[in-house]
Parts: structure tokens; C-alpha cells; sequence
């Protein structure tokens, strides 16, 4: 069955009949809060961002996720010296912060050239053989952070980690604990589902955990409905889930109301997110602006320390038409960085709705406020669905009539 992609302009009523096709298969979902995806990803720079470690000890360290975090943030204890382990991985090609640059794709053995998991042959992982005191170790008890935004529309995803020992993967809103998307401490292909209700890129975290003899990862992406796996950010392929790094010093990442958002409500706040290392952003240089006037500006960072956000509520209703927003912040020495944007107060002269749809299920979008119906006959009666602007509709689901209801 095919379904219209090209967007649909109504007046301030809206109907869009949808049938839905079935499919084979249904799967338990984790579903991605909006407020984790980000608007303003540099896509010019491809891929993920990789920090390796490793532990000089003769005995092979538990393979867990718990091992891992520790060596990670280098508090993992060598029981024959009692201080923390350090770190013997060749940083020789890392940059200064210490993460490799891995502008393709996840795909790592810990011996060149393996043919492990379901994509070869491997490329090998950065970092290793490391400095240890025995040979034979060379490649053994290691930890790995793997980052990247990922660009992700609307849908359900199925995502999949072939790995020798373990991993865990995660998302995050900025002021939210992480969430697990899928884990597993033994050896072996892990798939997990979710869901994300907004176009964005989100900040994606793989952990990576190995004991001893061969290791690898792998990192993919599977269609639910034919198996088929895609690597991620394989240039090569289209049908790939694109990864971006961060690599500039300080950047901003999200702003609310969206760049050139329509149907802004008139009590809006208006911020913006800042995504930074350490040590390169100075918190006191943050200044926010609306229609070319300083505001008085709430700086907060994040439960992931890596992100500030600075926010502002005006105090009175902003008029309707277009308002002008800036941030500006200091990040490295002598480095002044200036964010300009704009939105739209006010109900459009007219609601426009659009679907789109794909292999993990259907878009319905719409812009000019208001609320979604439902109903299963063109007569009624209308039941409320949703007022974000977005949501994702099941292919499996039945049948529906949808329109708008005015604000």
C-alpha cells in the first residue's frame, strides 16, 4: 500500500482518512521522550566520537557494565596496589581529550582484520594492542565509550549490538537520568526497540565491556519487517541511520521555540541548549536576548554535566508575528560564539497537517496548534488524540478518520 508523502494544506479544520496495512510482527517499544532530541546538529561532521581503556592486570576483571563505568571514569581499583588503574590504551592517534574520531562505521575487533559478528571483515579497534605488562594481555580488560547524535525521524526503531563481552546503550533528556535502551553482560547479538514521536538528532551512549581472548562490537540497525541489518552511518547506504559528533569546542544543540516554529503560544519560554567538554565553557559569559534586549537569563546544567541551558520566561504575553532570539557565550580562550533565531507567535493564517510515511510506521504532523481527533466513522463522535504536533501511527493499527480542532 502506498500513502502520500507530500504535505497536505487545510484551512483551520482538517480531515485525513489513513488505512492502515498490517504487519507481521509486534514488539515491546521504549519510547524516547521529545524533549531528548536535538534541533541543531552540525551534520558536517559524520560519525562517532570513541574513548578507549584499559586495565594492566594479569587476572581477566569481571566482564559487567558496573566494570566498565568504573575504569571509564578511572575509579576502578587494582586490588594489588589498592589505587586506580591506569590507563594503558595507545591514545597515540586520540586527540587531546582523549576520544578517537570514528568517522564511519562501528564495526571493531580487537585482532585487525577479524571476521566476527554479522558484518566483515572488522576493522580494528583504536586503542589497542595497549601498553601492557604482558603481551599476552594485549588486548585484554578493556572499557569503551561510544558517542554520537543519531538523526532519527518519527517511527519505531529496532536496533541491534553483536559484541564480545558486553555493552549497554542509552539516550538521555539533558535533565533526566539516562535510558537504557538495551544491555547484555554475555557475548551475542542484543536487539532492542524503540520509539521516537520527533524528527531530531538524540544523543546516543554505547558502553562497551571485554574481558579476555577476542573481542568485538558491532552496532546496527534492523527492519522489522524483512531482518535485513544496516550498519550505522554507513556512507554507503541509504537506507543507514546517519551519526554526527560534536567536534567544535562549545555548540548549541536545541532552542526553544523551535528555529522558525509557527503557532508559538504567546507565554512561551525561550532557551536554549549549550553542549560543551570540562573545561571550554564559561557559564558566565552566557547572555540571552529576545527582539535585540538583554534578558535576565536562568543558567542550569544538565543531569548530564556536558549541557547548560539558558532560559528565560517573559513576564507578560509576547504579541503576535515574528520575535527574534540570540545566545551568546564565550567557550575556548578569545572564542565568542553567537546563536541567532526566530519563531512565530500566533495561529497561522491557516493549520497545516502532513503525513509521511515509512517502514517503521506513519507520521502525522501538523503545525498551527490545536488538537488531534480521531474517529472511526467521517460523522463522529471526535475523540481527542494528541496536541504536540507530532505523532507516530502503528501500520498494524485499525482504520481511522483524523482531523484538527481548532485552538
Amino acid at each position: 500500500m502506498q500513502y502520500c508523502k507530500t504535505p497536505l494544506h487545510f484551512g483551520l479544520s482538517a480531515f485525513l482518512l489513513i488505512i492502515a496495512s498490517t504487519i507481521s510482527k509486534s514488539f515491546g517499544i521504549t519510547s524516547i521522550p521529545p524533549s531528548a532530541a536535538f534541533q541543531n546538529v552540525s551534520t558536517a561532521n559524520s560519525g562517532f566520537r570513541v574513548r578507549v581503556v584499559q586495565s594492566d592486570s594479569r587476572n581477566e576483571l569481571s566482564v559487567t557494565i558496573d566494570r566498565a563505568e568504573q575504569q571509564l571514569a578511572g575509579t576502578l581499583v587494582d586490588p594489588a596496589t589498592q589505587t586506580p588503574f591506569t590507563n594503558v590504551a595507545d591514545l597515540s592517534a586520540a586527540g587531546p581529550d582523549g576520544y578517537f574520531t570514528a568517522p564511519g562505521v562501528i564495526n571493531y575487533s580487537t585482532s585487525a582484520g577479524g571476521f566476527a559478528g554479522n558484518f566483515t571483515p572488522d576493522e580494528p579497534m583504536p586503542g589497542l594492542p595497549g601498553q601492557t605488562s604482558d603481551p599476552d594481555q594485549s588486548v585484554a580488560n578493556v572499557a569503551a565509550e561510544i558517542l554520537a547524535y543519531l538523526d532519527l525521524k518519527a517511527g519505531n526503531y529496532r536496533f541491534g549490538v553483536n559484541v564480545a563481552d558486553g555493552f549497554s546503550a542509552s539516550t538521555r533528556d539533558i535533565f533526566g537520568p539516562p535510558l537504557v535502551l538495551g544491555q547484555s553482560e554475555h557475548a551475542g547479538e542484543t536487539l532492542f526497540d524503540f520509539a521516537v514521536s520527533k524528527d531530531g538528532f538524540y544523543p546516543f551512549r554505547f558502553v562497551y565491556v571485554h574481558g579476555s581472548g577476542e573481542g568485538w562490537i558491532e552496532l546496527f540497525s534492523v527492519d522489522a519487517e524483512t531482518d535485513e541489518k544496516n550498519l550505522l552511518n554507513d556512507p554507503t547506504d541509504e537506507r543507514s541511520v546517519k551519526a554526527y559528533r560534536l567536534e567544535s569546542s562549545a555548540a548549541v544543540v536545541s532552542f526553544s521555540p523551535g528555529i522558525n516554529a509557527e503557532g508559538v503560544p504567546a507565554n512561551t519560554s525561550i532557551s536554549a541548549v549549550i553542549a560543551h567538554g570540562p573545561s571550554n565553557l564559561d557559564t558566565n559569559t552566557i547572555r540571552l536576548t529576545l527582539d535585540g534586549v538583554g534578558v535576565a537569563a536562568a543558567i542550569v546544567s544538565g543531569s548530564d554535566t556536558n549541557y547548560v541551558q539558558a532560559s528565560y520566561q517573559p513576564s507578560g504575553a509576547l504579541a503576535d508575528g515574528t520575535h527574534a532570539a540570540s545566545v551568546v557565550f564565550g567557550a575556548n580562550p578569545g572564542e565568542l560564539v553567537t546563536n541567532q533565531w526566530s519563531f512565530n507567535v500566533g495561529l497561522p493564517t491557516e493549520i497545516k497537517l502532513s503525513i509521511a510515511s515509512g517502514a517503521n510506521g506513519l507520521t502525522i504532523s501538523w503545525i498551527g496548534g490545536g488538537t488531534l481527533q480521531e474517529s472511526s466513522v467521517v460523522s463522529g463522535g471526535w475523540t481527542n488524540v494528541d496536541s504536540s504536533g507530532s505523532i507516530v501511527i502503528s501500520p498494524a493499527a485499525p482504520a481511522r478518520f483524523y482531523r484538527v480542532r481548532p485552538p
